[in-house]
C-alpha cells in the first residue's frame, strides 16, 4: 500500500476510534496532532508510519474491548484483569519498538516522541511521559493541546511523587514541599504557553480551568478565582 493510502487509512481509523463511547476527546485530538506532523514526514519514514498504525490499531482493539466490557458486569469480572495484562504487554512492545526508531527531521522526532509519550502515559511512567512531551515541544509540537497534556502530567507527577492522601483527615499531605511546588509552577507555565494569542479558543477554557486548580493547590486563591473566571468567559 502506498504512503498516501496508508495515511488515508490512519485518518479513517481515527474517525472510527472517535465513535467509541469509551474514547476521550483529548485522546483523539492528541493523535490528530501527531498525525498532522506525520503528514509532513517523507515517504521513507515507513517505520514511523508502521508505528503509528500500530498505536491506532492498539487503541481500536482497546476501546472495542472496553466498550464490550462496559455493557456486561459478568464480562468485567471475568476479563478485566487478563485484559489489563494483555494491554500492558502490547504497550511495552510498542514503546520498545518506538525507542529503536531513528528520527532526523523535527516532524519525525515529534511523531516518535508523541507516540512514546502516549504509551508511557498508559503504562503509568509519568516521568518518561514528561520527557517525551518536552522533546516533542522542543522540536515543534507547539499545539495548545500538547502544552495542556504536559502540564497535566506534571501536576499528576507532583501528586503521585510528592504528596499522599490522608484518609483520616480527608486532606492532601505534601511530603516534599519544594519539589511539589516546583512541578506545579512548571505545570502553570505549560498551561500559559498553551494559551492562544486570541485567548478565545475552546482549549483556552480548559487551560484556564486547570490553572485555577493548580493555583488552589498552591494556596493562591485570588489567582485561582481569576483563572476560573477566565475559563467561564470562553464559550465552548
Amino acid at each position: 500500500m502506498e504512503w498516501t493510502e496508508r495515511l488515508t487509512q490512519i485518518r479513517n481509523d481515527l474517525e472510527r476510534l472517535a465513535r467509541f463511547p469509551t474514547v476521550h476527546e483529548i485522546l483523539i485530538r492528541y493523535l490528530q496532532v501527531a498525525y498532522e506532523h506525520l503528514e509532513n514526514c517523507q515517504p521513507y519514514c515507513t517505520a514511523l508510519l508502521t508505528a503509528f498504525e500500530a498505536v491506532v490499531s492498539y487503541e481500536l482493539w482497546h476501546h472495542k474491548a472496553m466498550t464490550k466490557l462496559a455493557g456486561s458486569q459478568e464480562l468485567q469480572m471475568r476479563y478485566l484483569v487478563p485484559l489489563g495484562v494483555e494491554m500492558r504487554t502490547a504497550l511495552l512492545k510498542l514503546v520498545q519498538k518506538l525507542e529503536r526508531i531513528p528520527a532526523y527531521s523535527p516532524d519525525e522526532i515529534v511523531v516518535r516522541e508523541l507516540l512514546k509519550a502516549h504509551c508511557y502515559y498508559q503504562l503509568g511512567e509519568l516521568e518518561a511521559t514528561i520527557n517525551c512531551l518536552e522533546e516533542a515541544i522542543k522540536h515543534g509540537a507547539t499545539h495548545p493541546l500538547i502544552y495542556f497534556v504536559l502540564g497535566y502530567n506534571r501536576h499528576r507527577f507532583a501528586l503521585t511523587e510528592y504528596a499522599r492522601w490522608e484518609p483520616v483527615g480527608q486532606q492532601l499531605v505534601v511530603t516534599d514541599k519544594d519539589a511539589f511546588e516546583k512541578l506545579l509552577r512548571q505545570a502553570l507555565e505549560d498551561f500559559r504557553n498553551g494559551l492562544s494569542y486570541s485567548g478565545r479558543e475552546p482549549m483556552d477554557a480548559r487551560l484556564h480551568f486547570w490553572m485555577g486548580m493548580v493555583y488552589e493547590m498552591l494556596g493562591e486563591r485570588d489567582e485561582a478565582i481569576d483563572s476560573y473566571q477566565r475559563a467561564r468567559e470562553i464559550k465552548p
